[in-house]
């Protein structure tokens, strides 16, 4: 099997996007341009988007993605998983570094700097998976992971898991099983990610979580 290049990967992350969200409307019974206004965003841009073809190579912000969805959860009259929330998954990266720039909320920053110190090999991430919730980790959290940390059994990871042109970040807990070492998801998600093995190729760790949550401020 031909592996997938980068561009045709964000072409496939893309129409999954477009797919899931076009789901979402249809179950909420909604415009493009209503979801865009109540997630604050532009509606021509956001349709604009919806609309594209499934060989573009545009795809959405994960956390909008994240704003999408607690959206559909808001105001779902399912009672039980939908198709939407089961594609919600194959939408979006588990997870992404973060970038403090100029604009990003000064508490959030000043308190990951705090945290942080002196000390060499910690990144910031935000969570956009729920395949840590029972350990306390859920969507929209900003985690501190140190990239130096060598995992005991049962902790929170960073792992890559490469399938394509480029490795995807992945979230986990650490369990070894004799001479297997597994990274298993810790959710209640009715379909919850892959359980992996890690074999120091395909799949490597590349960090452990740090106990610390944050979360940006709600706009006043």
């Amino acid at each position: 099997m031909a592996q997938k290049t980068e561009r045709s990967q964000r072409a496939e992350i893309g129409a999954k996007q477009r797919a899931y969200i076009r789901d979402t409307l249809k179950e909420l019974d909604i415009t493009a341009t209503h979801m865009a206004r109540q997630l604050g965003l532009s509606p021509s841009t956001f349709t604009r988007f919806v609309r594209l073809p499934d060989s573009s190579e545009k795809t959405l912000h994960p956390a909008t993605l994240d704003k999408v969805e607690q959206l559909r959860q808001i105001n779902s009259d399912s009672p039980t998983p939908t198709k939407t929330q089961a594609a919600w998954a194959e939408a979006r990266q588990e997870a992404e570094p973060v970038e403090m720039t100029a604009n990003w909320d000064t508490y959030l920053a000043q308190a990951v700097r705090s945290l942080i110190g002196n000390r060499e090999g910690i990144e910031a991430w935000r969570l956009h998976t729920r395949a840590l919730e029972l350990e306390g980790f859920m969507p929209g959290d900003i985690v501190l992971i140190d990239l130096h940390g060598s995992p005991r059994p049962g902790d929170a990871v960073y792992a890559t898991v490469r399938e394509h042109a480029r490795p995807e970040p992945v979230m986990r807990q650490y369990q070894p099983a004799g001479a297997v070492n597994l990274l298993v998801p810790r959710t209640n998600e009715p379909q919850p990610p892959a359980t992996l093995v890690v074999d120091n190729k395909a799949v490597v760790i590349r960090g452990v979580l740090l106990p610390h949550r944050l979360r940006e401020r709600a706009a006043a």
